[in-house]
């Protein structure tokens, strides 16, 4: 039996012996499938890096640029007794403060992007915590953007602390953007600054703002050597492209 497009389906049942067109089709469909080498299955491949294969963190191929070293750097956290380490929060935050980051972690490893079903990173590496800690804008930043989805509305509906947070993070920026080394600007974490505060801005609907922050990222990102220098490891490369 052949359908409308062209596939040629052989009926069996234990009342109906094969004719010899049914057995020349079998013979043949058999053949065709056995006779040559059995395709292997596409290979995924990231969009961004079309050189690495996702589902492993290879090493770079003959002639492919190495993955850079991630800019961040942070330092051992003390030591007390034999079995914690201790970190120093900066001033002005407060434990609770981290808390509610850990919330906001949650909620966008689970709900905006699965890490595990959208991305191949590194296990530590991509987290958010070595952010957190290591750079005063860039937890500003993050606490901006976490106060500014809790009051919505606008900037003239934001409370004492989003404002606060706010400014403390323009100011840490502006600072950075100015000074002559341009290694701290055009770092990871200043990249998470610009993320978050374009974030914010999005989530308050000033569209403008968007709009600038994403032309500084750019900008930024094209220093850099562009989205396929960043780092692999971590998820820097999607936070960019989102």
């Amino acid at each position: 039996m052949i359908d409308a497009v062209g596939f040629h389906f052989v009926v069996i049942t234990p009342t109906q012996t094969q004719d010899k067109h049914a057995r020349r089709a079998i013979r043949s469909h058999a053949t065709k499938a056995g006779g040559g080498a059995r395709r292997q299955g596409a290979k995924l491949r990231s969009w961004i890096s079309p050189n690495r294969e996702l589902g492993s963190l290879k090493l770079a191929k003959p002639g492919e640029a190495p993955t850079p070293a991630s800019t961040l750097s942070i330092s051992s956290p003390r030591r007390i007794g034999s079995d914690f380490s201790g970190l120093q929060l900066p001033l002005g935050i407060e434990s609770h403060m981290i808390q509610e980051l850990v919330k906001l972690i949650d909620i966008n490893s689970h709900g905006i992007y699965p890490y595990e079903i959208c991305l191949n990173v590194h296990p530590v590496q991509r987290g958010w915590f070595p952010y957190m800690i290591s750079d005063l804008c860039c937890l500003h930043s993050m606490m901006f953007s976490i106060q500014a989805f809790t009051d919505g509305g606008s900037y003239n509906q934001l409370s004492r602390r989003a404002c606060l947070h706010y400014a403390k993070t323009l100011q840490l920026l502006q600072a950075r953007l100015n000074e002559h080394d341009q290694t701290v600007a055009t770092s990871d974490t200043t990249i998470m600054v610009v993320f978050f505060l374009a974030s914010a801005a999005e989530l308050m609907e000033d569209y403008a703002t968007v709009e600038n922050h994403v032309k500084g990222l750019e900008k930024i990102v094209n220093l850099r050597g562009g989205v396929q220098a960043l780092n692999t490891h971590n998820n820097m490369q999607a936070k960019v492209c989102r």
